[in-house]
């Protein structure tokens, strides 16, 4: 805690009970962006070439990467995400809903970050209403594709959790283990406040005609 005009202003963490939060960010280049923190089930996610299930990688997984992270993940108490995982839902009900809705949900924080960093809120969604129409919108996702997630940015933290999951397997974890879940953020691919660059690359000693034709 820190002091607070001489008493001492005690700040936990406390459980906020099971349910979805439904994050509101704000940047100096965007004024909304919106996501929805949830654990994923990496049962359903593997990082491996040639499988095909619903959650997937964005980017080849460099193996050597995992073992540092593991030694991290292994231990911690925790999972603070900063995994980004996207969906692609053009009709955007999720989000429409959720942010239409937020003055009924239980808001759990609301600050500005450090460093010029912009401004974020989070609200407490598990009422019936919301958690129906979130696993309906996902049930129909899930009909259309056989893809329902891709990983946006922090495919080597997923990647490290679900190898965590299988070494907890291995040592006789059951299936209800905390370890089998990984807070991630979810963004629709077609939220406005998610701004695809390209990345440029710088090619040399090559022949333009046969590089374009």
């Amino acid at each position: 805690g820190h002091h607070h005009g001489g008493q001492v202003q005690q700040e936990q963490l406390v459980p906020a009970g099971e349910g979805f939060v439904y994050l509101e960010r704000s940047t100096p280049h965007v004024p909304l962006r919106r996501g929805l923190l949830l654990a994923l089930d990496l049962e359903q996610y593997d990082f491996r070439k040639g499988t095909e299930p619903l959650i997937r990688p964005t980017e080849g997984t460099i193996l050597e990467r995992i073992p540092p992270r593991m030694q991290i993940r292994d231990k911690a108490l925790l999972d603070l995400t900063h995994v980004l995982v996207l969906m692609d839902e053009p009709e955007d009900k999720i989000f429409t809903y959720l942010e239409e809705n937020k003055d009924d949900f239980k808001k759990l924080y609301d600050f500005d970050l450090m460093q010029n960093g912009g401004h974020l809120s989070g609200r407490l969604v598990n009422d019936k209403n919301s958690l129906e129409l979130i696993a309906s919108v996902l049930e129909s996702l899930k009909q259309k594709s056989p893809l329902l997630f891709a990983v946006g940015d922090g495919n080597h933290s997923l990647a490290t959790a679900k190898e965590v999951w299988e070494k907890r397997k291995k040592e006789g974890a059951g299936p209800s283990h905390p370890a089998r879940w990984a807070l991630v953020e979810i963004e629709n691919i077609h939220e406005a406040g998610l701004v695809f660059e390209p990345i440029h690359r710088l090619m040399y000693g090559i022949d333009p005609q046969k590089l374009l034709f």
